[in-house]
């Protein structure tokens, strides 16, 4: 009788305790008021609701998001805390508002490190004010810049790049309006120059920055390999998306000819044989597709055979091939094939719908 009595009473302590428990576990949820706690406190106040969660990043990398509360966001939501996190693989990035704002309002947030947004799927768990809310995932990734001019950090946004003066092949300049992608917070930026395209030419210095903000702007010290960075100097190394964009001209004068290029398109056309013995003369004009913009080099083969046997007519003595009324390169191939291409800046380069004529004769 004496053990029951005692297993009965260490049932009752242990039921009080686990009802203690139970009531402190829920404290943090529930409100006092007059001495009574008001169950209507422990509804969520924003249940039903939807946070929107983008990231506008242009690179693989992101560093922050933008949240989006619903137009139907209630008044009792406004001022709560609200705690996202987002899992990157086994990371988890996290990011705060101290204070909700009104219904409809995008708020731009810093996390805590970077991570790789999914197209699919929704990385984002939210709380306000210690309640679970759903949230929606959007991103669109946007696909590399490429090209001559590229961001050289992902928060980096080529606001335009406008090329004011491609000369044949050698020179150029080009306008720059840079700024950042994040709202929240100053990040670094830069802009990489893609030596190895067109219109640099693998050109690795000689270049020059003018313009409104070029006292604001330099040259990196140590770019990586095959780019010339510009970076920011003093107070403008970094910006932010809302921050005065910097404008700025890079200019070259003087860059290594531009090369033949395979990938593009090349048309050569050779004319008949014209002229007499002492002078037997080839016209051929050549042509390029896929460049635009940029002047590339060229090269066309000439076939010369029969413009040498005429040259080779007796009485007269076939001597050389040269070219008539310009400078050109001259390569002999096998046979009487000559391999021509340009041999100063007047005749360098070639671009879309503005091609070369030039005039092989044997003598």
């Amino acid at each position: 009788m004496r053990n029951a009595l005692r297993a009965g009473i260490v049932l009752a302590v242990s039921t009080v305790v686990a009802a203690t428990a139970v009531v402190v576990g829920n404290a943090a949820q529930l409100q006092v008021n007059g001495g009574q706690i008001s169950v209507a406190s422990a509804t969520n106040p924003c249940a039903g609701q939807t946070l929107a969660v983008t990231t506008d990043a242009v690179a693989g990398t992101a560093t922050w998001i933008e949240v989006t509360t619903p137009a139907t966001w209630p008044s009792a939501c406004v001022g709560k805390r609200i705690d996202l996190m987002v899992l990157d693989g086994a990371q988890v990035r996290t990011a705060s508002i101290a204070s909700a704002p009104v219904a409809g309002t995008v708020t731009p947030l810093d996390l805590s490190g970077s991570f790789t947004p999914p197209s699919t799927g929704n990385p984002v768990s939210a709380v306000v004010a210690g309640w679970s809310i759903a949230t929606t995932w959007t991103y669109s990734p946007q696909p590399p810049v490429t090209g001559p001019i590229t961001p050289g950090t992902p928060e980096t946004d080529l606001r335009s790049v406008t090329w004011t003066s491609v000369v044949v092949g050698q020179q150029f300049c080009v306008d720059v309006t840079v700024s950042t992608t994040n709202q929240t917070s100053q990040k670094d930026w830069a802009v990489d120059l893609n030596i190895g395209q067109r219109p640099f030419n693998g050109a690795t210095s000689g270049y020059q920055i003018q313009g409104a903000d070029a006292q604001k702007v330099a040259f990196a010290a140590n770019p990586d390999a095959g780019k010339v960075t510009i970076v920011g100097t003093g107070n403008y190394k970094k910006l932010r998306s809302t921050d005065p964009a910097l404008s700025f001209t890079v200019c070259h004068y003087s860059t290594p000819a531009p090369q033949y290029d395979p990938a593009l398109t090349y048309t050569v056309i050779q004319g008949p044989v014209t002229g007499n013995p002492w002078n037997a003369c080839v016209t051929t004009s050549v042509s390029v597709t896929g460049t635009p913009l940029f002047y590339a080099g060229w090269r066309a083969d000439v076939e010369m055979s029969a413009a040498v046997a005429l040259a080779n007519t007796p009485p007269n003595t076939y001597q050389r091939v040269y070219a008539s009324g310009g400078a050109y390169t001259l390569q002999q191939l096998p046979g009487n094939v000559w391999r021509v291409s340009g041999s100063h800046w007047g005749n360098y380069g070639i671009r879309d719908g503005q091609g070369i004529t030039f005039t092989l004769c044997a003598e």
